[in-house]
């Protein structure tokens, strides 16, 4: 029919094509909307609704985590779970909509909506740690899978195997490495002493205390760590003692301490820290990436930015991956245009996070990077606009259509299919970008 379609026909062989195989701008996928409301009907209209919701769920990317956010990262595995829980809802009133033999047909579709997000962890995961080389694990729930197999039994169409199929990973041997003696754990010193049952938390004037006893001997063999976790655990009283290993000849312990004073983020020893950090080997070691997140985070209005921006680009992006505060946002700013994705992506997240305008997604979103087009979609979602409430008026109130779903009317030149369809209209409105940005 798509092959040489009439041209009745031609918008509706669009929207397929953007479902299938090539997603269209947003803009335009729009105007297709528009053209084709007129011949839907309220189900026809929930039906495209949740197709739509379940391929913005589909093409979506963990691109924030990919970039070196470390800030972003947890909350962005959430949203992308969150889009899979609205096309779940959106086909279960979809398939509600209509007489049963015609929701049957949506039954396969609503089952890949299901098992996707166990595949994505799946991918992810490759294989898991353990002690036994045979064991296998199940990823997704028996009793979910028992029950789709039971709802196709119900409606007299057996979904394929391959819907209803287990999903496991194999469990590698390996062996037990042994707890350590100190280590970090949101915010808290974990004290492993021989005898305990479990590790000690320590923070404060405790933690303080037990890593000093660490560092008064520096042939202890977790005294280096003692002196990356000062710095980690912002502990300033413990920073002249950073100061003094520092300044010693001791590489053991001039590295570790002066890795505690770039966590530690004093404005005092700032140009200190950066002067040693541009000597470091490319690529920065792990222990430096997180002692730059920490400084990043913690040195604020401080921030020598000349300096600070004439590091390479994977320093820069340390330094970004935990840093939002009001004090930077000139250095954020500063940093859209970067040649390095991850320090243009990092620098749109802090700012969007701090002021989310419209202007700056718009600028990620024409990035020539495919990773910062998709970081942009996230921020979007992570950071609505807010919406200013008008004042209460004797004016009787609006009958227009209601915005609906994560992505804002912003996003003009969305490529992945990022539209929501409200169940009273095929489409919300998406306004241009100086619409939108007059009425907010």
């Amino acid at each position: 029919m798509c092959e040489a379609p009439s041209p009745k026909a031609k918008p509706f062989c669009a929207i397929h094509e953007h479902l299938v195989r090539t997603p269209l701008p947003t803009k335009r996928l729009k105007r297709l909307l528009d053209q084709v409301s007129g011949e839907l009907s309220r189900s026809e209209t929930l039906r495209l609704r949740a197709r739509l919701l379940a391929l913005k769920a589909f093409r979506s990317q963990a691109c924030l985590r990919l970039a070196g956010s470390q800030r972003l990262a947890k909350d962005e595995g959430k949203l992308i779970v969150r889009r899979f829980m609205q096309a779940l809802l959106a086909y279960d009133e979809a398939i509600r909509a209509v007489p049963r033999q015609q929701g049957v047909r949506l039954l396969p579709e609503l089952a890949q909506v299901v098992r996707r997000p166990y595949e994505l962890v799946a991918e992810g995961l490759g294989s898991v740690p353990g002690l036994d080389q045979e064991t296998r694990l199940d990823l997704i729930p028996p009793r979910l899978l028992e029950g789709l197999k039971n709802l196709g039994v119900i409606t007299g169409l057996p979904l394929p195997e391959e819907l209803t199929r287990r999903l496991q990973v194999s469990v590698q041997q390996q062996a037990i490495e042994p707890v350590p003696e100190l280590a970090y754990q949101d915010g808290k010193l974990m004290v492993q002493n021989p005898g305990d049952i479990r590790p000690q938390r320590l923070d404060g004037d405790q933690a303080a205390e037990v890593l000093s006893s660490y560092l008064e001997q520096p042939n202890n063999p977790w005294a280096p760590a003692a002196a990356r976790l000062a710095g980690m655990l912002a502990l300033n009283t413990l920073r002249e003692r950073l100061i003094f290993l520092a300044n010693l000849d001791d590489e053991k312990m001039k590295h570790p301490a002066m890795l505690g004073l770039t966590a530690l983020g004093h404005p005092e020893d700032q140009k200190r820290v950066l002067e040693w950090i541009q000597t470091q080997p490319n690529p920065a070691t792990k222990e430096l990436t997180v002692a730059l997140g920490f400084f990043g985070e913690r040195i604020r209005g401080q921030l020598q930015r000349y300096q600070a921006n004439k590091l390479r680009g994977d320093l820069l992006t340390a330094i970004l991956s935990r840093s939002a505060v009001w004090e930077l946002r000139g250095f954020y700013e500063g940093n859209l245009a970067h040649e390095d994705v991850n320090v243009r992506i990092l620098a749109h997240a802090a700012s969007r996070e701090l002021n989310p305008q419209p202007w700056l997604t718009q600028r990620l979103l024409r990035d020539d990077h495919e990773t910062a087009r998709c970081a942009a979609r996230n921020l979007v979602d992570l950071f609505p606009t807010p919406t200013i409430v008008a004042q209460p008026t004797p004016s009787p109130p609006p009958t227009g259509e209601q915005e609906s779903g994560d992505a804002g009317p912003e996003l003009i030149q969305e490529s992945a299919g990022n539209i929501v369809i409200p169940e009273d209209a095929p489409m919300d409105a998406v306004e241009t970008e100086s619409e939108s940005t007059t009425n907010e």
